[in-house]
């Protein structure tokens, strides 16, 4: 059990989301307040004034180290993994990886011991500074959020995740069908340190949601129209392309508002004007109303743009837990998303959802809208309970402090 009386300090690395960050270590924080939070790369994504994390520079000390002056052990690790770049990807993009490896060593060296290391997104980029750290006096988590655990598949990617989850104490997940996935991924020789574990979520947009008023307006929303958020980010892989083209088989297409949340999700501005082009041109010739939010909006504008539309679709190619779905059936909003994401979690809750198999079924339910919101009005305003008894009850908060605290 860990000691509680003496400060404990958990440095934070891989992503650094506010968004993500800020509700679980503030939740944490406040049951282990003599624990120390630090975050190597905060981004405040959310321009959110409040910020309970550590300034990372202040935990400097040592001179830094390059790969030239590691142990030989490190060395040896480290030649390995460059070995794996080389095969898998070729020269270039093992020259990059000692490159950017070289830069990660040098920054990361200058720290003082922490007591616990907290590696967020899992992909093999985060993970390349654990083989750094001393795993006898310093316990070290690894959390999956989704895409870096499904999404990734390269050899690279396997070898130095699996050098990493055999160096973890803990690893964390966001539902049992992840731990699967995992599992089977990498082995179930790691089930002992595998734990289920949901993030927390951003209790003030809910809060802002309950408390909405219809004098709140987005400039988006068209009050006129049924308003449809596509997708949650501006990724690829939410695959705008193939839900506009089964849109674009609709009748009536004067009815419809589409809304494209582009606020994240591609930071290069090059490619994601060439893909706005793309989504734009692929309607150009339709009827529908639409829209580009290029903006990162605040809790309060995302509370009234989930309660501004009426519907969700949601058809990543893969996904964890989204945020942006829960938010949307908390709202009351149809949520339309695909049978082969793992979302056991908002099933055994019981939340309504039209799930699909085929991006044509998205026709039939579009088009028949308003009959459908009447015949399950009951269930869709239930969601409401079943969101909160699932994804906002203190029990998550609980499970993270256990972390901690073992």
């Amino acid at each position: 059990m860990t000691d509680f009386k003496s400060k404990k300090k958990v440095l934070i690395l891989g992503l650094g989301q506010s968004n993500f960050l800020s509700p679980l270590y503030k939740s944490v924080n406040q049951q282990l307040p003599n624990f120390e939070f630090i975050v190597q790369k905060f981004k405040n994504i959310d321009n959110s004034d409040e910020n309970i994390f550590k300034d990372s520079k202040d935990y400097y000390a040592k001179p830094s180290k390059t790969i030239l002056n590691c142990s030989t052990g490190l060395k040896l690790t480290y030649l390995k993994f460059f070995i794996t770049v080389l095969l898998d990807r070729g020269l270039k993009s093992s020259i990059y990886f000692l490159s950017s490896t070289s830069k990660e060593i040098f920054k990361f060296s200058k720290y003082k011991s922490f007591d616990f290391y907290h590696f967020h997104f899992a992909n093999h980029q985060n993970l390349i500074t654990l083989p750094l750290i001393n795993t006898k006096n310093s316990k070290v988590i690894i959390s999956f959020w989704g895409s870096d655990l499904l999404r990734n598949s390269n050899l690279t990617h396997f070898h130095i995740s699996s050098y990493a989850l055999s160096k973890a104490w803990k690893v964390t997940v966001q539902s049992i069908e992840l731990k699967e996935i995992l599992l089977a991924k990498f082995g179930r020789n790691l089930e002992s340190k595998i734990c289920v574990q949901k993030f927390k979520l951003q209790k003030d947009i809910f809060d802002m949601i309950d408390n909405y008023s219809i004098t709140k307006k987005s400039k988006y929303i068209k009050t006129e129209k049924v308003n449809i958020l596509v997708g949650h980010n501006a990724s690829v892989e939410n695959q705008h392309i193939k839900i506009v083209e089964s849109l674009l088989n609709i009748k009536n297409q004067s009815d419809y508002n589409l809304i494209f949340a582009f606020g994240y999700g591609i930071n290069d501005s090059e490619f994601k004007r060439y893909y706005e082009n793309l989504i734009t041109n692929t309607l150009y010739e339709s009827n529908f109303s639409f829209c580009f939010i290029n903006d990162y909006l605040n809790t309060e504008e995302i509370s009234v743009l989930r309660k501004g539309a009426q519907i969700c679709i949601h058809l990543p190619v893969s996904d964890a837990l989204s945020a942006a779905i829960t938010e949307s059936m908390y709202a009351g909003n149809m949520v339309i998303t695909g049978a082969w994401l793992p979302y056991g979690s908002f099933r055994r809750a019981g939340c309504k959802m039209w799930e699909i198999l085929e991006f044509d079924e998205i026709i039939d339910i579009v088009r028949n809208y308003s009959q459908i919101v009447v015949e399950n009005d009951e269930s869709l305003r239930n969601n409401k309970v079943k969101v909160e008894n699932e994804f906002l009850t203190e029990r998550i908060d609980q499970k993270w402090v256990q972390l901690y605290r073992d």
